[in-house]
């Protein structure tokens, strides 16, 4: 039986298994968002040779660039002093695609 075939589960198990990962979901965001400001804070990716966090999460993490975008501003909200153009966080131009203007939030 597939891992996504659901049908066998009672409707409360049902209501109760998506609370629980809807749950985990959160805080597995959380976490990936303090991941992404603590990176960018140390500049990590300037060893593996990428210019910005933008360009590390799009290069190296493979997040489409309108999910490097929105996991970057979503980190700015979550961590003070990180949002693009805050003094000591990311530049604005990093959350720019490559032609230079920023996605659809």
């Amino acid at each position: 039986m597939s891992s996504y075939s659901l049908i066998h589960l009672s409707d409360s198990t049902l209501l109760h298994d998506l609370a629980a990962l809807v749950g985990r979901d959160h805080n597995t965001t959380a976490a990936l968002l303090a991941h992404i400001a603590e990176v960018d804070a140390r500049k990590l990716y300037r060893p593996a040779a990428y210019p910005s966090m933008y360009a590390y999460c799009v290069g190296e993490l493979h997040m489409s660039e309108d999910t490097a975008y929105k996991r970057i501003r979503a980190r700015g909200a979550a961590v003070p002093g990180h949002l693009p153009g805050d003094r000591g966080g990311t530049a604005a131009s990093e959350c720019r695609g490559p032609a230079g203007v920023a996605p659809d939030p």
